[in-house]
């Protein structure tokens, strides 16, 4: 998304955000971080996102971002410029 606008990246809020931890971590060490777009509405979309060690995944996340207008607060359609860069990612 580093191609977007400045302005295109503010007024996102997550509306949900679940993670399940199946191994433990030591420090210092290295980890991947894989992210997938696992659905695109029409004000929000959500991310599949996992920590992996080598091949075994440490732990995964569900999250869902709401697009909205900071000045009123009020959630907004998803610009398409946003949504194509999306789809590119969608699971």
């Amino acid at each position: 998304m580093g191609g977007l606008g400045r302005e295109i990246l503010t007024g996102f809020a997550i509306a949900h955000f679940e993670v399940s931890y199946y191994w433990a971590l030591n420090y210092p060490g290295s980890v991947e971080v894989g992210t997938v777009v696992t659905r695109i509405g029409e004000t929000s979309f959500g991310l599949g996102q996992a920590i992996f060690v080598g091949s075994r995944e440490i732990a995964g996340a569900h999250v869902v971002s709401v697009y909205f207008d900071p000045a009123t607060g009020t959630k907004k359609h998803l610009p398409e410029e946003l949504r194509s860069v999306l789809k590119k990612a969608l699971l």
